[in-house]
């Protein structure tokens, strides 16, 4: 789980382990808002975060700021920044693939109508592959277990496989 903290201006990432009541924090990311989280079979954590405190609470002239997404990686006792991504991607969702890649999902706002777009690395985040999807969907979903990614733009529905 993770809150973000107005006044420490920090998102504060917790842990709730089977069994438990009461969750504790595990770490903290200064700076970042977090958008998902996604964690494999070993313990490794991986974060999506944007730059900055949440849309919401900025004021109107601080929203058309560059907020680029960013990928971190904890692996129970460092936090590493593994990549930030062009700050025209705005990412909702990061997954891990059938072969244990990184899968950043959002969306190309520097034009008008907006682009889907997802954005691959194998390497534990050193290296990316990015794709532009097209025009925005209305829908999708990405199945971790196959690998398949399925979307819904007009009348049409796509199907692509990401391993």
């Amino acid at each position: 789980m993770a809150f973000y903290d107005h006044a420490a201006d920090a998102s504060r990432i917790h842990a709730l382990p089977w069994g438990e009541e009461i969750s504790q924090q595990t770490f903290t990311i200064p700076g970042h808002v977090v958008m998902d989280i996604a964690t494999n079979s070993e313990g490794n954590v991986y974060v999506l975060t944007t730059q900055g405190a949440p849309y919401f609470s900025l004021p109107a002239e601080e929203r058309e700021a560059p907020r680029p997404s960013v990928v971190w990686s904890w692996n129970g006792d460092t936090l590493q920044r593994l990549h930030e991504l062009p700050s025209k991607l705005k990412g909702y969702a990061l997954y891990l693939t059938p072969e244990e890649g990184l899968l950043f999902d959002g969306v190309d706002e520097s034009s008008l109508l907006g682009s889907d777009v997802t954005a691959v690395s194998y390497d534990g985040g050193g290296n990316w592959k990015i794709e532009d999807e097209g025009r925005s969907a209305q829908g999708g979903y990405y199945d971790a277990h196959t690998g398949t990614r399925w979307r819904v733009s007009g009348y049409s529905l796509y199907r692509r496989e990401i391993p």
